[in-house]
């Protein structure tokens, strides 16, 4: 049986600002979700205002163009914020079973708030980047921790309290992990720019 797709009622959904998780459920799949949103998104945001829709001002405003991006992987198990860091470290080469969806948005912002965006965007691709390193740490020391302790367990000894502890480490360092990538997106996206920016895209550029 095939899918009906109700344009209205997903055109209606976008209008109201409701969350794309909401509008996933309006489509056959995620990606082609995805993909209207970029579309209409796009369509929506063609030409920029007189006002910086960051602070209000307009005085020193310039059109900036957004470029939006999101991630999709076939195996939907693969957390968004991790998939997109990797992208970004490693390239092209690990993106033979992921499907990129872009999009571009025109905006005025003013010369103060493009500054500010900037040292903002820079601050939270570091963030992202050490974070993916401790998160790499963090994974490799959990396997390696879990293999000892079950090969420890049926042992004399049982297991050492220093494994339990340092596999508890690893699994609150990925904890912290998962909360600095939320945190990263969030703050890459000034506040006037997140109504567009919906999760899972992100901002990867602004000119």
């Amino acid at each position: 049986m095939a899918f009906a797709i109700d344009i209205d009622r997903i055109d209606s959904s976008l209008d109201a600002g409701r969350p794309l998780s909401e509008l996933t459920e309006l489509f056959p799949n995620q990606l082609e979700a995805l993909h209207y949103y970029a579309r209409w998104a796009q369509h929506r945001h063609l030409e920029a205002g007189c006002k910086c829709e960051l602070c209000g001002r307009d005085e020193k405003v310039r059109e900036r163009v957004c470029s939006w991006q999101t991630i999709v992987h076939h195996n939907s198990a693969v957390p968004h914020s991790v998939l997109t860091t990797a992208v970004a470290i490693f390239g092209p080469q690990i993106m033979t079973k992921c499907h990129r969806v872009p999009f571009q948005s025109h905006h005025a912002i003013c010369s103060p708030c493009s500054g500010r965006l900037k040292v903002r965007r820079g601050f939270a691709q570091f963030l992202r980047y050490l974070f993916f390193a401790v998160m790499f740490v963090s994974l490799f020391v959990a396997a390696i921790t879990s293999v000892m302790m079950m090969a420890t367990a049926l042992q004399p000894g049982g297991v050492d309290r220093t494994m339990v502890g340092g596999l508890l480490t690893s699994l609150s360092a990925l904890g912290v992990c998962g909360i600095v990538f939320a945190y990263c997106r969030r703050l890459s996206i000034p506040g006037g720019l997140r109504e567009i920016g919906k999760y899972p895209f992100t901002l990867e550029s602004v000119e």
